[in-house]
């Protein structure tokens, strides 16, 4: 079963037990697919704001149940406090962008608990999953001037990648 697929079926799941459900891609296509199977909304680039907007009311609202977004459009600008689960099914390379995915959810208004899921599927996604972790702390070190050595990673990740695809 494909990491889409388990989005999907986990997405009907909290949709099953009357949870409001934002999943996030950073894909357009991907996007499209899960939004049709699930009869979702949906917030990407090709979307217009007018669009956008009337899905957002209606997710609000609690017309609409589940949203699908890419990071980069649906990530930033968005309250969308009627979430109450966050599926992230794929990562973007900036650590902040799925930070702020998740933070639609996590506004002024509110009140309920959020569940925010990573999907991972495969062992490309724990070393993504590392390599953004070892991002983030590079950008932590950066941001607060830390005097520590900031480690440049992706080489030494994708020789790891490559060595570790050959284990069995």
């Amino acid at each position: 079963m494909s990491k889409i697929e388990i989005g999907i079926n986990m997405t009907k799941e909290f949709l099953s037990q009357g949870k409001s459900v934002l999943v996030f891609t950073e894909f357009r296509d991907t996007a499209n697919g899960v939004a049709t199977a699930l009869g979702s909304g949906l917030i990407t680039g090709d979307v217009d704001n007018k669009a956008i907007v009337q899905t957002k009311r209606s997710f609000q609202e609690k017309k609409l149940k589940s949203i699908v977004a890419t990071y980069k459009r649906g990530g930033v600008g968005h309250t969308l406090t009627a979430a109450t689960v966050v599926i992230l099914l794929d990562r973007p390379w900036t650590p902040g962008d799925a930070e702020q995915g998740e933070d639609r959810a996590h506004r002024i208004g509110q009140d309920q608990a959020v569940t925010a899921v990573w999907v991972r599927s495969t062992r490309v996604d724990y070393w993504i999953d590392s390599l953004l972790e070892k991002k983030k702390n590079n950008i932590e070190i950066m941001v607060n001037g830390k005097n520590k050595l900031v480690e440049v990673s992706e080489k030494s990740l994708a020789k790891a990648m490559a060595q570790d695809m050959f284990k069995f």
